[in-house]
């Protein structure tokens, strides 16, 4: 076995499958400012959920317990951006959002985000790391900080 070669292939097969996915969320991206597409799945086990796509941001919707309105299941739906429900009655994905509560999980992110971290993805086994203790030990300890005055900033 040809090890070198091997851990080629995976870092290009890697690659190829980041970058495709990078490219598709930028296509999704382009799109939702002209439809707002989502997907529906079945109930399955007392929970329901929804993936959509609109206006810049992508969303995860998971309901759990009996819903008597819930859409069709496994239905894939676009509906141009004229034509959207009011707000009440549609999620808005314009950013970042966690919300727990009434049975309901959602979770929204804006479409560039995970466009970025996919590319990043994509790239990061062509880095080649080689670092001395002495920066490793200073890395370490700036994101100790960045993250500690991230807390401190969110307590109050």
């Amino acid at each position: 076995m040809n090890r070198p070669r091997l851990i080629r292939g995976i870092k290009i097969t890697w690659t190829v499958f980041c970058g495709m996915a990078c490219v598709l969320l930028i296509a999704l991206w382009v799109r939702s400012y002209w439809y707002w597409d989502w997907y529906n799945s079945g109930t399955v086990a007392r929970a329901n959920v929804t993936i959509g796509s609109t206006e810049g941001g992508l969303g995860i919707i998971i309901r759990i317990g009996t819903l008597p309105d819930a859409p069709r299941p496994y239905s894939l739906t676009a509906i141009p951006v004229g034509e959207l429900p009011a707000a009440d009655d549609r999620w808005e994905l314009h950013a970042s959002d966690y919300l727990w509560g009434g049975g309901e999980i959602s979770v929204t992110t804006p479409h560039w985000f995970l466009s970025l971290i996919f590319g990043i993805l994509a790239t990061l086994p062509w880095f080649h790391w080689r670092f001395k203790l002495r920066t490793l030990l200073i890395a370490t300890t700036l994101i100790a900080v960045v993250l500690g005055l991230i807390v401190w900033t969110l307590r109050w």
